[in-house]
C-alpha cells in the first residue's frame, strides 16, 4: 500500500525547463538560478525522486520551481546521493536532446547549472 498526502498549487505562467529549451535558450544566470534551487533543496537533505526536465518549472519571470515530490525522501547528508541526484538530471536533458526534439542545450549551459548549485 502507498499512502501520502497531495499539496496542490498552481504556478501561472509556467513551462517546464524542457519546453523552454525547445523554444530559447536559457541565460548564464537563469542556468544558475536552476542549479541554485536545487542545491536550496539538496542542502536541506531533500533528494527529488524523479528530478529530470519536466520536473522543473520556470514562470514568466524565470522563477524555478521542483514539482513531483510524490516519491521525495529526507536524506542524511551524502555528497554521492546528491551527485547522482544532478546526474538523473543530466541524462533527462541528454535523453530529450536526442530524442527527435531539439534542445538549447549543450555542455557549456551544464557547466553553468553546476556553478549556480556549487555557489548556493
Amino acid at each position: 500500500f502507498y499512502r501520502a498526502d497531495l499539496i496542490t498549487r498552481q504556478i501561472p505562467q509556467t513551462q517546464t525547463l524542457a519546453q523552454r529549451l525547445t523554444v530559447t535558450a536559457l541565460t548564464t544566470s537563469l542556468w544558475q538560478g536552476v542549479g541554485k534551487t536545487i542545491a536550496r533543496f539538496h542542502s536541506e537533505s531533500i533528494w527529488h525522486a524523479d528530478l529530470n526536465a519536466r520536473n522543473i518549472l520556470i514562470d514568466c519571470d524565470d522563477g524555478v520551481f521542483l514539482i513531483d515530490f510524490d516519491k521525495a525522501k529526507i536524506r542524511p547528508p551524502d555528497k554521492k546521493w546528491r551527485q547522482d541526484n544532478l546526474r538523473r538530471l543530466s541524462r533527462s536533458l541528454h535523453k530529450i536532446n536526442t530524442s527527435g526534439e531539439s534542445l538549447h542545450f549543450d555542455s557549456d549551459d551544464w557547466k553553468q547549472l553546476v556553478q549556480g548549485y556549487n555557489t548556493f
